[in-house]
């Protein structure tokens, strides 16, 4: 597997990561704390659904790393972002 293969893997895990994190702290959340994980997880499930939707232009730049790290990037971003809100979320209670 190459590098870029690896790091599209790893994105995948960071939006399952970040999920399960979202699902655990909404057992000992309240109301308005809830309503912002709500928001972030609607976030990371349009994003994860874009991404899968993607799944041919991946398959196309296999031999491109290049073009394959560039049409990733976007989604690591948007990750780096939601983990920020996440953490914002997680202090607030």
């Amino acid at each position: 597997m190459n590098n870029h293969q690896t790091l599209y893997l790893n994105t995948v895990q960071e939006y399952n990561r970040q999920i399960m994190q979202l699902l655990g702290m909404g057992t000992q959340a309240d109301r308005k704390e809830l309503e912002r994980l709500s928001g972030i997880m609607k976030k990371l499930k349009s994003s994860l659904q874009k991404l899968n939707s993607e799944t041919d232009k991946f398959k196309r730049y296999v031999n491109n790393p290049s073009k394959y790290k560039a049409a990733l990037k976007p989604y690591i971003e948007f990750l780096e972002t939601t983990k920020a809100e996440i953490e914002k979320v997680g202090k607030a209670t």
